[in-house]
């Protein structure tokens, strides 16, 4: 017979269960010591042990990283940088967001050191980095105001700043590759396929596609449109498809005739695609042509309303570019 004592823990123990993920507590940023913060230990813990220990949520940062939910009306976002994905990439670096303006010089005082203030070589937006660079805390500031920081490793902070310096540089425009572009998307080259579905009458044999293919590769290259045109010095491509459902007995399917023009511009590669259907039973060369110029004017004028939408890429591009450089080399995984 159990002893009272065994038969009460054999019965807590038998009707217990995991507890459940808490939420972070966050702590003032000074009290980071350049390797825990929060409970949280850079290079100590892991995508798995995180999730087991706290709750966690969609939108982080970046994929290499988990958002941690942080205690009801803090006002603060917490993202685990992780050295990689999966349950045993180890947490290197913390991304903290605030809801508020932290002062910095009051930051500095409880710290007891002055941040270091840097700028990398392109500016578009004016923003700059306050390093601290003894503690391993970087705050970003955008526009005077600064609400983001990242705590990181001391011995981290110089390879993690790699792409700053101290010397302060002019917010200028972003370049626009594409200032002196007419807008106008050219192709040199041009691929037609005809396929059509079972029972089709004897014109559309190998032959009669091949034909029809031609012609239409032929009608693609003499349309004119202000956006979109043939010229021979391209070395971007239109591709026309034809293709068909099952033909009745009176010799009529519903054929769709697709076009689509894959082209570089000076803001990256484009592509779009239109097409137009239509039920055919004879005259198919003529028919199809006439199906091809709907499907060509409809391509020609997406590609208008798309290309004048198209321009440099926003102010805080440059930005977002260097910062996650610098989340990159904070969280790089130790030699």
């Amino acid at each position: 017979m159990l002893m009272p004592s065994l038969l009460l823990a054999s019965v807590f123990f038998s009707n217990s269960t995991p507890l459940d993920p808490e939420r972070l507590n966050p702590q003032p940023i000074a009290s980071f010591d350049g390797n825990v913060w929060a409970g949280l230990t850079l290079n100590g813990i892991t995508d798995r042990e995180i999730k087991k220990k706290y709750r966690t949520e969609k939108g982080a940062v970046r994929p290499e990283a988990l958002k941690i939910t942080t205690t009801s009306d803090s006002g603060v976002r917490v993202d685990a940088l992780l050295d990689g994905r999966g349950d045993k990439a180890v947490m290197q670096a913390i991304r903290i967001g605030y809801d508020r303006s932290v002062d910095i010089e009051k930051l500095g005082d409880e710290l007891h050191e002055k941040p270091v203030r840097l700028f990398t070589r392109e500016r578009h937006e004016d923003w700059w980095i306050e390093a601290f660079v003894d503690h391993g805390i970087i705050a970003l500031v955008i526009e005077g105001q600064c609400d983001t920081f990242y705590l990181t490793s001391p011995d981290r902070t110089g390879m993690a700043l790699r792409d700053f310096g101290d010397r302060q540089t002019l917010v200028t425009e972003p370049p626009d590759p594409g200032a002196n572009w007419d807008r106008v998307l050219r192709f040199g080259y041009t691929s037609a396929s005809v396929t059509v579905g079972s029972s089709k009458p004897d014109e559309l044999d190998a032959d009669g596609r091949r034909r029809i293919g031609n012609r239409l590769k032929n009608l693609a290259e003499s349309l004119r449109e202000p956006s979109l045109r043939y010229s021979s010095g391209s070395s971007d491509r239109l591709s026309i498809s034809v293709s068909s459902d099952k033909f009745d007995k009176d010799g009529e399917a519903n054929f769709t005739v697709s076009v689509g023009i894959s082209a570089n511009t000076p803001y990256g590669q484009f592509d779009e695609t239109a097409s137009r259907s239509r039920k055919i039973g004879s005259n198919y060369d003529r028919r199809l042509s006439d199906l091809l110029e709907d499907a060509f004017y409809e391509l020609a004028r997406d590609v208008r309303n798309k290309i004048q939408r198209l321009g440099p890429p926003p102010r805080d591009a440059s930005r977002k570019r260097f910062m996650d450089r610098l989340m990159d080399a904070a969280t790089r995984k130790p030699n």
